[in-house]
């Protein structure tokens, strides 16, 4: 399944059934809003239209080939405004809704399943990147492309997986994040015209945020939170967050990175892979570091983590206790973390078959192991296995002898 938040309302989209429920933050009865046909619409890429049914011709899998891959959505992102949503499903069809009418404004057939999903600020595009590494660009208005386009053009590349992919607040930059320890600022919407790399991880670099229009801060697997004067490819400060949180696993990871302005103060909000701990700091502006005010234990692991009108919504590893919702307020030039209950999250959490489904697909998407890279000498290795090898020869050299 599929969970889109957004500043208004949620959006779940269900696989058995396809069905796309509403719920608003302001009322507490969810909406039925969309039952999808079980195949999808499949036009040229950059074609706009109708979702077809099993009948259609131009489905790019037949009947019988459906039936034996079920179709399921994969990631879902709603716009800033709530006007599209954009949904990829796993045969690589990517498709945006108007969420007024519930109508098709674009499809497009993807070359491999996407993981980061971006509308500009305009919403008139959208950026996709995928685990090979590479991001595209989708026009959305075909009113606005040329006779020999199809809406979607190459933006960059990267050797290694992508896992985080951000675009600044003046939507000038998209900043990108790999395995390999890199960060990427190329200018948008000619990102072959790269701004700077961000070098100094030593591990995969799982989130960034951008402070501000010079700011970016990123989280990585080497146990650090940096920040960059992006532009310039500067690190300006690195803090490690080990004595933060107390870890179950070593292998701990920031989750995601929130940054927000309350009362002229940055507050920057981080959750972890494998971890209960949400960690709450102060962004210094004279000294570029980050200090931190306090850590927050929701008791069971955190698994996907919002803000919204300086409010964190976090989505907990506990069926009994599903959501935890916190908002932030100064009082006194002090920060105070209050625990709010919205009654949307109460409607969801009695759902018990989309609580169960959302944590074990979250449990599996958020295993981190695989991205650390080993730190064993393999040259080393070689050479004693060479060795082990060779004595083993001799000994049987000598028996038989």
């Amino acid at each position: 399944m599929v969970l889109c938040i957004g500043n208004k309302s949620i959006l779940t989209i269900t696989n058995d059934p396809h069905i796309v429920k509403r719920y608003y933050f302001s009322e507490q009865i969810e909406t039925i809003v969309l039952k999808l046909p079980p195949i999808i619409y499949t036009k040229t890429a950059g074609d706009t239209g109708e979702i077809v049914d099993n009948d259609g011709e131009d489905s790019s899998k037949s009947p019988n080939q459906m039936n034996q891959e079920k179709r399921h959505f994969v990631f879902g992102q709603l716009s800033q405004s709530e006007k599209y949503l954009a949904i990829c499903d796993n045969f690589k069809n990517l498709i945006v809704y108007c969420t007024k009418e519930w109508k098709v404004l674009a499809s497009f057939v993807i070359e491999r399943k996407c993981d980061h999903v971006i509308f500009n600020e305009k919403e008139g595009k959208l950026i996709v990147s995928n685990r090979s590494g590479w991001i595209y660009g989708y026009q959305l208005v075909a009113s606005e492309l040329k006779d020999d386009e199809n809406g979607e053009t190459f933006l960059l590349g990267h050797n290694a997986i992508i896992l985080d992919l951000k675009l600044s607040l003046d939507s000038r930059y998209l900043a990108s994040c790999d395995r390999d320890e890199k960060i990427r600022i190329s200018n948008y919407p000619n990102c072959y015209n790269i701004e700077s790399y961000c070098l100094g991880h030593t591990q995969f670099v799982s989130c960034l945020a951008f402070i501000n229009e010079q700011l970016l801060i990123s989280g990585s697997g080497d146990g650090t939170l940096r920040v960059w004067q992006f532009t310039q490819g500067k690190e300006l400060s690195a803090y490690s967050f080990a004595n933060d949180i107390s870890a179950k696993d070593e292998k701990v990871a920031p989750l995601a990175i929130h940054s927000s302005s309350i009362n002229d103060q940055i507050i920057v909000t981080v959750t972890f892979y494998n971890s209960s701990i949400f960690v709450t700091y102060k962004f210094d502006t004279k000294s570029n570091c980050l200090e931190k005010i306090t850590s927050t234990d929701v008791k069971h692991n955190i698994l996907y983590s919002y803000t919204f009108n300086n409010q964190l919504v976090c989505f907990i590893d506990d069926k009994n206790n599903f959501v935890s919702c916190q908002e932030f307020k100064i009082v006194n030039e002090k920060l105070e973390i209050l625990k709010i209950d919205f009654k949307i999250m109460e409607t969801l959490a009695m759902d018990d078959q989309l609580v169960e489904t959302f944590l074990n697909e979250k449990r599996t998407a958020n295993k981190i192991e695989w991205l650390y890279k080993s730190s064993h000498d393999h040259h080393n290795e070689y050479f004693e296995r060479k060795k082990e090898r060779q004595e083993t020869k001799m000994v049987k050299k000598i028996k038989s002898s």
